[in-house]
């Protein structure tokens, strides 16, 4: 047998005593799943701010379903008339978020989020000491505006900031801030309007869109535009 393998060439021969070569430990184990945690850990502080910015919207959008028989009663207006500040909001919110989101496609996301907000905080403040229906219903569509920008744009950046895996659940708690609105922010609206005065609930919404935006300017790294309409 030695003579056979003295015979063969020396290459053959060293590629038959050669070791395999080791491979290295693919990137998928216990300690990947920790770092990923880890990174959901940080990131999810920043999720819970854009929570608070869905939250703030979501109140400013249905509270006005607890306070419409004293808005309708201090503007001399009927209760039906006065549910038209429902319907215009949402039809604007309705066929404005698309066009509108598109048409800001190219601004850098934490900036478009600020603006949204203090645009919902802005129209909010003017539905406060709006002093004829007229006002209100203008002020009510210029809030949907703020809030049809806010609502997709804070989904898709939550997702974005999500670490592999956790997009899901990004994308839950920031949707998860309108399910709180309709737990504590309109009861809360409400029962601030019938203390103080249905004005008073429209600056609480302002008040709190305020914080959002200040929360959002501060806390949320800047954001890339991800990709064009989103």
């Amino acid at each position: 047998m030695a003579p056979i393998v003295n015979a063969l060439p020396k290459s053959t021969t060293h590629l038959r005593l050669r070791q395999p070569p080791r491979r290295s430990p693919r990137p998928n184990g216990p300690g990947l799943r920790r770092t990923g945690a880890l990174l959901w850990l940080v990131v999810n502080f920043r999720i819970l701010v854009l929570a608070s910015g869905t939250f703030a919207i979501g109140t400013g959008t249905f509270v006005i379903t607890g306070i419409l028989s004293a808005v309708a009663k201090d503007l001399s207006v009927s209760v039906g008339s006065a549910g038209y500040l429902i319907t215009v909001f949402a039809v604007v919110y309705a066929l404005g978020s698309p066009v509108l989101v598109a048409a800001t496609g190219g601004l850098e996301r934490r900036r478009l989020l600020v603006g949204a907000l203090c645009l919902f905080a802005s129209a909010n403040a003017a539905a406060s000491f709006a002093p004829s229906f007229l006002w209100l219903l203008g002020a009510r569509g210029l809030a949907a505006c703020g809030a049809a920008i806010l609502t997709p744009v804070a989904a898709a950046v939550a997702s974005e900031l999500a670490p592999p895996g956790y997009e899901g659940r990004s994308l839950s708690l920031v949707m998860g801030g309108l399910s709180v609105a309709w737990v504590f922010g309109i009861p809360l609206g409400t029962v601030v309007g019938d203390h103080y005065g249905w004005q008073a609930s429209f600056l609480l919404v302002a008040i709190l869109s305020t914080i959002a935006a200040l929360g959002v300017r501060a806390l949320l790294p800047p954001v890339e535009v991800l990709m064009q309409g989103s």
